[in-house]
């Protein structure tokens, strides 16, 4: 049996997945930051930390309308 999906499933899916995929580049980033003291990865970590929060909170919502 094959299990069906909605768009909202898949939209929330990819939503989560962009999430954890701009999280992944803030500690990249943070580290670089550790490394180099270069400010602008400080920035951009921060920059990609706030994307990631974002993502998440629309693939919560995207989940949550899902009826």
């Amino acid at each position: 049996r094959i299990l069906q999906t909605t768009e909202q499933y898949h939209s929330a899916s990819a939503l989560y997945t962009k999430s954890l995929e701009a999280e992944l580049q803030s500690y990249v980033h943070f580290r670089n930051f550790l490394s180099t003291g270069n400010p602008n990865e400080s920035e951009a970590s921060t920059k990609s930390l706030v994307d990631a929060f974002s993502y998440e909170n629309e693939s919560f919502n995207a989940f949550r309308s899902h009826k």
